[in-house]
């Protein structure tokens, strides 16, 4: 993470070597200046002296008339005029000449001409004339103020020495501040701060104000800091759950332990021979002999001989088949004593080895077995209670059509008579067609009546005219709905209870059709044929496409129970399907292999 910034630590570091070596380099320079300043005067000062000592010579030998000396110091001294003028490359005279200096300069040169001018024509000048006296005046005056010049470059070199001195140590100062606050100071509280997190303190802070790459680094530290301290919280909080997990595995593996060798159904694991390899105590219990005999010995010796084909065939599709196998057979004990057992067993890819699931269904097998008698024994029950309906049905009906209508014939043509005796006019006549017309009702209720107890062309024209005589009723009643039935098969020669079976279910489901399935299609279809087997099958199917209905939700008739209970009852099978808005169905069968009386 990088810190917002003006002045990074490399541009801070780069600033301070730029002023000291700037600071060096003008110091270096200007003491060069200086102390050549100061070569040049102090030769400029000599050359001068010289002059001076010249214009002695001069004199001397131009008042003794010695020429050749006169010569040679007229040559020397206007030799080392112009050295003082430009100076030479053999002895260089660094001379900074202010204005003074030039005008004295000047006055020396023209004084010097003019003596020489005179000297030449042999006018003799005194010691002590004016003019001579005017230029050594002016010549010692022009060494006077070249020495001033020498000690005031002498003393302005001794004060920049002073200033370098000063500002050396004034950035002696700075480096030690900027070392301390910008780099010491930072690395020593990084270092307090690493010793700290060393120590475990895992919340240490640093405050480095430097805005540089130190304060960059202070933020990367404290931003370390708090991503341990989240660490070392989640590793402590993970250390507490893995302990607490880990006591829960111990719990859960001690209970897993007193589970595997108490639970209620014996538990073991064999490999592909059927060789047992471990078992719990419930197998133990269950198979009455001691851990020690049974540990790698063969689960089959513990069948009952009868049943060990179907121990073979659970091992064979054990190896073939790696999802869970179940099979029920028995086993014996030590004392020989037999008893059902399930074995579920499922196994990895390789089926090296088996784990099994070990029941005892004993008690299931016995419960079953009753519950079977009573369940034959209930639809036996059933099937006399349906005979005996029917046959109570037959004698109403009977008594309905023989007694009652008989009576109701003769009140018809007792009331004939009367009707044709009395007056046209007359009263009684009017009563007797009333009572006439009550008689013809009675009559039609009776015969619908007798049609719901026992249909008799059941009786007297079989199965098939009684359904197209139903279908003929039921449509006069409703027209509006589109009756298919399809009849296929020998439909004659069977059993008077399939006869009545067949009749009551499609009578009752166009009942229920035309009550609450608000269907415009109705299809029935009734036939008999026989599969590839020669099993006899009567099937009958009825379909509507009226609203349906939820399976799974109870209603309160108890029609599709009664049809139900009516099918098995004369040993038939009974299937319903049905959703919401996709209609009903209702299925049949019959079965009996080379029987032409079904069932019957």
């Amino acid at each position: 993470m990088m810190t917002d910034r003006n002045f990074g630590l490399k541009n801070k570091l780069f600033l301070i070597g730029t002023i000291i070596f700037l600071i060096a380099f003008l110091s270096v320079a200007f003491t060069f200046v200086i102390s050549k300043s100061l070569t040049g005067t102090a030769a400029a000062i000599n050359e001068a002296g010289r002059l001076r000592k010249l214009t002695y010579k001069i004199y001397l030998a131009h008042k003794g008339e010695d020429l050749s000396n006169f010569s040679s110091a007229i040559t020397k001294f206007e030799k080392n005029l112009n050295l003082l003028r430009v100076g030479s490359r053999e002895r260089p005279l660094f001379v900074q000449w202010d204005k003074m200096q030039r005008i004295q300069f000047l006055k020396i040169e023209n004084d010097f001409q003019r003596i020489k001018e005179k000297w030449s024509k042999k006018i003799y000048l005194h010691y002590e004339s004016i003019e001579i006296k005017s230029f050594i005046d002016d010549i010692e005056n022009f060494v006077r103020a070249l020495e001033t010049r020498s000690i005031y470059l002498a003393r302005l070199l001794q004060f920049s020495q002073f200033i370098m001195l000063l500002g050396i140590s004034f950035i002696s100062l700075f480096i030690f501040y900027f070392t301390r606050s910008f780099i010491l100071s930072p690395i020593m509280q990084l270092h307090s701060a690493f010793e700290a997190v060393k120590a475990g303190k895992l919340d240490t802070k640093v405050s480095i104000e430097t805005k540089d790459e130190f304060a960059d680094l202070g933020t990367n530290f404290n931003d370390m800091t708090s991503s341990l301290n989240s660490i070392h919280s989640e590793l402590k909080m993970q250390n507490r759950k893995l302990k607490e997990t880990w006591q829960q595995l111990k719990e859960t593996s001690d209970r897993y332990a007193a589970l595997y060798d108490y639970a209620p159904v014996g538990y073991f694991t064999m490999d592909k021979s059927g060789n047992l390899l471990d078992i719990n105590k419930t197998g133990i219990s269950m198979l009455r002999m001691e851990r020690a005999s049974i540990i790698g010995q063969s689960f089959l010796v513990h069948v009952v001989e009868r049943d060990a084909s179907l121990f073979f065939q659970h091992l064979g599709d054990m190896l073939s088949n790696p999802n869970k196998i179940i099979t029920e057979l028995r086993i014996h004990d030590r004392d020989n004593k037999e008893r059902f057992i399930r074995l579920e067993s499922s196994t990895e890819s390789d089926a090296s080895v088996i784990r099994t699931v070990m029941t005892d269904i004993s008690q299931l097998k016995n419960k079953t077995r009753q519950i079977d008698e009573l369940l034959r024994e209930n639809r036996q029950l059933t099937q006399s209670m349906f005979m005996v309906q029917e046959e109570e049905r037959r004698y109403i009906a009977r008594e309905l059509h023989d007694e009652l209508g008989q009576w109701l014939t003769a009140i018809s043509v007792e009331l004939n008579l009367i009707t044709s005796d009395v007056g046209a006019y007359s009263g009684i006549k009017t009563c007797a067609q009333g009572v006439s017309a009550c008689v013809d009702k009675m009559h039609t209720v009776i015969h619908d009546l007798q049609n719901q107890l026992r249909p008799p062309l059941l009786d007297t024209l079989g199965l098939k005219d009684s359904l197209r005589e139903l279908k003929k009723e039921w449509c006069s009643h409703r027209p509006e709905i589109s009756f298919k039935m399809v009849l296929e098969g020998d439909l004659e020669n069977l059993s008077e209870r399939i006869n009545i079976t067949i009749y009551r279910i499609i009578q009752e489901s166009l009942n229920n059709i035309s009550k609450y399935a608000e269907a415009s299609q109705v299809k029935i279809r009734l036939s008999r044929e026989q599969d590839e087997t020669s099993i006899d099958i009567l099937s009958l199917n009825v379909e509507d496409n009226g609203k349906g209905y939820n399976l799974n939700q109870q209603t309160d008739g108890i029609g599709v129970l009664g049809m139900r209970e009516r099918v098995i009852a004369a040993g038939g099978e009974f299937a319903i399907r049905s959703e919401p808005n996709h209609g009903t169905r209702i299925d049949v069968r019959f079965l009996h292999a080379g029987s032409v009386d079904i069932c019957g």
